[in-house]
């Protein structure tokens, strides 16, 4: 039987043998030969503590024997790609938001906030109203239906306002 698992919970590494086969996987199908040139940049989300983060590390370096290892802040990754080095990232993604100031390009932890509200809880709660009213929404297929659905349907109201005066009037 085939066992399939996520070796995170909510982006925090929770099984390390299971995400060191991924990571070997990886490089095996990079097909990369030259380890000790290998340059790689991993990203870690806001609440990694820091135990993860010199595990991490020591993987990279003594399993895998790469050259230069980079371990960044997804959020900080995210300013750096706008060509920022103020304000604030508010990133909501499958199993987390974070909620993190940047100032001069360095996150500030201390006023940085998780919350445990994603797009995986608001797949949950659309499972579970359809599983209120109609047929049981159980199997792995009509959890992708739930996901085409919120995929295609749903979004993010750039003016809440706007959106509900056209909820009123439809």
């Amino acid at each position: 039987m085939l066992s399939i698992k996520n070796p995170l919970d909510r982006g925090i590494i929770i099984d390390w043998n299971s995400m060191e086969s991924i990571w070997e996987y990886c490089f095996d199908l990079l097909q990369y030969s030259q380890m000790d040139d290998c340059k790689c940049l991993l990203t870690e989300p806001m609440d990694n503590n820091k135990d993860n983060r010199m595990k991490t590390c020591e993987y990279f370096f003594e399993k895998f024997s790469v050259a230069k290892f980079l371990l960044i802040n997804q959020s900080v990754l995210s300013f750096y790609n706008a060509a920022k080095t103020n304000g604030l990232i508010i990133d909501s993604g499958h199993s987390k938001t974070h909620i993190v100031p940047i100032y001069d390009g360095y996150a500030l932890h201390s006023n940085a906030g998780v919350l445990k509200i994603s797009g995986l809880d608001i797949q949950n709660s659309l499972m579970n109203a359809l599983n209120q009213i109609s047929r049981k929404f159980t199997s792995r297929r009509s959890m992708n239906l739930i996901q085409e659905t919120i995929k295609n349907n749903c979004y993010f109201a750039l003016d809440y306002e706007k959106e509900l005066d056209k909820m009123k009037t439809s």
